[in-house]
């Protein structure tokens, strides 16, 4: 039992996404980002390889956050456009919400966690 708990930590921050993006809660939206930084220095295995958790529980964490977002934005943007260019628009606006959010919690995460392992560096012809 005692080793499901850490593993089952790593569901807050979804959970905490989510229900904040359906009660629209500035407040439960905005502490995902604490959550999922205490859920990669909480979970073993994770140890020295913070930057990659990082980016792949961000990737899945935000999708309800992201959805919401482009859902306000959207109609500010594009009031009287169709269907079709709202959800091409739609699939931009996600892509860069999420870019730019890994981006800065990637950077937050070095700066946090500066020892981690090396990446292997494949393309190198040594």
């Amino acid at each position: 039992m005692k080793k499901c708990i850490p593993v089952l930590f790593g569901f807050v921050p979804l959970a905490v996404s989510t229900l904040g993006a359906v009660l629209h809660s500035v407040l439960l939206m905005a502490s995902t980002v604490p959550l999922l930084f205490g859920m990669v220095h909480v979970l073993p295995f994770c140890k020295k390889r913070e930057s990659l958790y990082m980016f792949s529980y961000c990737a899945f964490t935000m999708i309800p956050i992201n959805i919401l977002m482009i859902r306000v934005v959207i109609p500010i943007l594009l009031p009287d456009e169709s269907a079709l260019r709202g959800a091409m628009w739609s699939v931009i606006l996600f892509i860069v919400f999420l870019s730019v959010e890994e981006i800065i919690l990637g950077i937050l995460t070095r700066l946090l966690w500066p020892r981690q392992y090396k990446v292997p560096d494949f393309f190198d012809d040594e």
